[in-house]
Parts: structure tokens; C-alpha cells; sequence
């Protein structure tokens, strides 16, 4: 069904007028309600209306979803948590959302993301790798929504391992990981005031964030380092620069070669790229 679905818009329309929506999401309920101990006939899935699946309450599909990424093996843990950054990335991911959030979607990310990560992920291609990916993008979009209250664990010292993670994914060989994670951190440093830029530099992202440049790649990954650069230097997403960042690009000998990319990226087609570019060359 999913190849199906993927095979352009009136396959996706057909599908959804016979129903799937509903039978996918009892199953997905089904198959969460598992993982966590409970007799798959015990629930109300199947009984209950497609309402009560894609609304908060026990039932609820945004409930198991959270469960399979706290619980589930890696590969079922990554297909829900690329769902995740589906609903995620929607620009009104509604009550049910809400209630996910509730339910301790960050906290299950972080602590799935942190797991993934100690176990060693070198690429996207093994099983960790993957659902690294997968929780790097979920984790973006809900720091890119900049609900400041919901991201406070991450910016206490309690969120300090999974920064530390964040900051591993952003040295990966794997150009895709180094990516997902420098943009997650770029929108972490930007929210408003300094507590996220603090707390993102506290972890060792300035540091990692050159050492990954300094290794080119992909205009679309440099570009997620610089944002991510340009906001830790500038001491959040509204200030006006952070004196312990700057120095450290400007005087540290490991920034050497970052320093060459920027120059180079201030100089790219890009207009975007090299307005960030410029960002950080003034900011140091």
C-alpha cells in the first residue's frame, strides 16, 4: 500500500476513498498496544470510530505512534517516526499533536535518539543509522516550530546528552545525518533569547559545527552548519553575538579549514547560502 500511495496523487485518493486510512491506523494502535504489554483484543481499536484514531485519547493513533518510538524495534521505531515528521512538518498539526507532545513524544525521541547514537551510527544504512535519520528530521521540525515551553528540557541539563548526540550526528561521515543534525541545532540556537544558543554551544556544537565543515559536502548540508554557525554566534535568534563563540572560531587552529569553507560559501551562487556565509564572517 505504501508503494501505491507513492505512486502519485489519484492512487492516494483511491486509496483513501476505500478506507485504508482507518484499517492502517487500528492496526498501527494494534501492533503499539503490543509493545507495551497489552492484549492486542483488549483495546478499543477495533471497535473504535476513525474519529477516536486520529483524535488524542487512548485509542488514539498519535498515542501509538509515541509507544512504537519509545518501544518498538528499529525499523517499525523508523517508519513511525518518519509519520512523526510527516505530522510534524503540516502547518497545523492540530489537537492531536498537542497531545503527543503531552504524551512524551520529545522525551521518547531524545531517549531513542541518544540510544541509536551510543550504539554507534556511521551511516543511514544500518538499522540505528536509519532511525537516527528518521528522529533527526522529527526532531527538526518540532524545534523548528519554536515552542520554546515544550523544548525547555532540551535546553536544561537534562537535554545535555541528547545535544551531545546531536553534536556526534553532526561529525557523521554520513552527509545526510551531518545535515538533519545541523539544522535541528540551527533551530535550536535561533529560538528566541539566548537560552538555546547557550545551551548549544555549552554542548560542543561550535566546535562540531567546524570540524563538519571543514569538511565540505553538499551545498544543502554546508548551508544547515552555516545557519547553525550563524545562530550560535549570534547569541540566539535575536541577538547580537556571542563573544565566547566568536572568539573561539577566530582563534582556535582546528577552525582553519571551516574558515576556508565559509570563505567559499560567501562567494557561491547561492544567494542564501552566502548571505549566512557573511553572517558568521562578520559576526567573528
Amino acid at each position: 500500500m505504501g508503494n501505491l500511495a507513492a505512486d502519485g496523487r489519484e492512487l492516494r485518493r483511491r486509496l483513501v476513498a476505500a478506507g485504508v486510512v482507518p484499517l492502517l491506523a487500528r492496526r498501527v494502535v494494534e501492533s503499539a498496544a503490543m509493545f507495551c504489554g497489552e492484549e492486542a483484543g483488549d483495546g478499543d481499536a477495533e471497535s473504535a470510530p476513525v474519529q477516536a484514531l486520529l483524535c488524542p485519547g487512548p485509542t488514539s493513533l498519535g498515542l501509538a505512534l509515541v509507544r512504537l518510538v519509545r518501544l518498538a524495534p528499529p525499523a517499525l521505531a523508523t517508519e513511525a517516526a518518519w509519520l512523526l515528521a510527516c505530522c510534524a512538518s503540516a502547518p497545523d498539526p492540530g489537537p492531536g499533536w498537542a497531545a503527543m507532545l503531552d504524551e512524551g513524544l520529545l522525551e521518547a525521541a531524545c531517549a531513542r535518539l541518544r540510544c541509536a547514537v551510543a550504539g554507534g551510527v556511521a551511516t543511514r544504512r544500518g538499522p540505528a543509522g536509519a532511525l537516527a535519520q528518521a528522529l533527526l528530521r522529527t526532531l527538526g521540525h518540532m524545534v523548528a516550530a519554536g515552542d520554546a515551553a515544550r523544548l525547555r528540557p532540551l535546553l536544561m541539563e537534562e537535554g545535555r546528552g541528547t545535544l551531545h548526540a546531536l553534536c556526534s550526528c553532526v561529525e557523521s561521515v554520513d552527509q545526510g545525518l551531518r545535515g538533519e543534525a545541523a539544522w535541528t541545532l540551527g533551530n535550536l540556537a535561533g529560538l528566541p533569547g539566548r537560552e538555546g544558543a547557550e545551551a548549544v554551544a555549552q554542548a560542543g556544537a561550535v566546535q562540531a559545527l567546524l570540524r563538519a565543515m571543514g569538511r565540505g559536502g553538499a551545498l544543502a548540508v554546508r548551508h544547515a552548519i552555516l545557519h547553525a554557525l550563524a545562530n550560535v554566534c549570534a547569541g540566539g535568534g535575536d541577538g547580537r553575538g556571542d563573544a565566547a563563540a566568536i572568539q573561539w572560531v577566530l582563534t582556535h587552529a582546528g577552525a582553519k579549514e571551516a574558515l576556508v569553507e565559509i570563505a567559499a560559501m560567501a562567494a557561491c551562487a547561492d544567494a542564501q547560502s552566502a548571505a549566512l556565509a557573511l553572517q558568521v564572517r562578520c559576526q567573528a
